[in-house]
């Protein structure tokens, strides 16, 4: 996978993420499985630095070339 495909895959997992941990905390206003469930809260946060991660190395993967 190419330096754009890491950062692509980073940003959706890091939106998702996000998401994710809003419904965990239950600030979306909505109802479901997801909202208000701790577990959410570290699935989401996990998927956000892992998504980070996934951007930065792309990003440093570019500026090597």
């Amino acid at each position: 996978m190419g330096w754009i495909g890491r950062v692509v895959l980073g940003l959706l997992l890091a939106a998702m993420g996000t998401l994710w941990t809003l419904q965990g905390f239950d600030l979306l206003g909505q109802e479901g499985g997801m909202n208000g469930r701790s577990e959410w809260i570290g699935i989401g946060l996990l998927a956000v630095v892992v998504g980070l991660w996934m951007i930065a190395r792309g990003l440093r993967s570019r500026s090597m070339r």
